[in-house]
């Protein structure tokens, strides 16, 4: 589910944000840091530079945390 969402957002980030996309990034959120400040912008949208920047922390997090039995928050 981590990397399908990351997975997800990168397919998507120069095509359309739409609500999967910031669902997305929402999930991710409850677990890693993610810059929403950042999409504070004229389009409202999560710039490549920035989502870059994110997915290193997200995967750093990941191999830090992938050996203490992750479970991940269920979400509806």
């Amino acid at each position: 589910m981590f990397f399908s969402n990351i997975n997800y957002i990168e397919k998507n980030i120069t095509e359309v944000q739409d609500a999967k996309f910031k669902n997305s990034l929402n999930i991710l959120s409850k677990y890693v840091p993610v810059s929403f400040e950042r999409m504070a912008n004229y389009a409202n949208s999560y710039p490549i530079g920035v989502f870059e920047d994110d997915k290193k922390g997200w995967l750093e997090w990941y191999e830090k945390n992938k050996c203490n039995n992750l479970k991940l928050k269920v979400t509806n």
